[in-house]
């Protein structure tokens, strides 16, 4: 498993990850592609995102000593509910994962 620090941003249009160094995305999904977020059962640090790939999904983990807090916020972002889109957007959340 390939390990490197990415910052995880749940923003407006999409799930984004980048690069702290370089500041360059690293991989991005917008909501319609986002299939879900959960724990990982085997690290309390980490967390597995799925998303759509074509017509199969895809999964990759990745580990945060913030994982509650990811995944709260992910799972209560108003972009993945589409009931709420009329509601004002709050501000895009940032983590950062060794």
């Amino acid at each position: 498993m390939y390990r490197y620090k990415r910052v995880f941003s749940i923003g407006t249009k999409a799930i984004t990850t980048y690069n702290p160094n370089t500041h360059e995305v690293t991989n991005q999904w917008c909501y319609n592609e986002f299939v879900g977020i959960a724990p990982s059962p085997k690290a309390s640090n980490e967390f597995i995102i799925t998303m759509k790939k074509g017509r199969k999904t895809q999964q990759m983990t990745y580990s945060t000593e913030f994982r509650p807090e990811v995944l709260t916020r992910t799972l209560v972002s108003p972009h993945l509910c589409t009931s709420l889109t009329s509601h004002p957007s709050p501000p895009p959340t940032h983590f950062f994962l060794p």
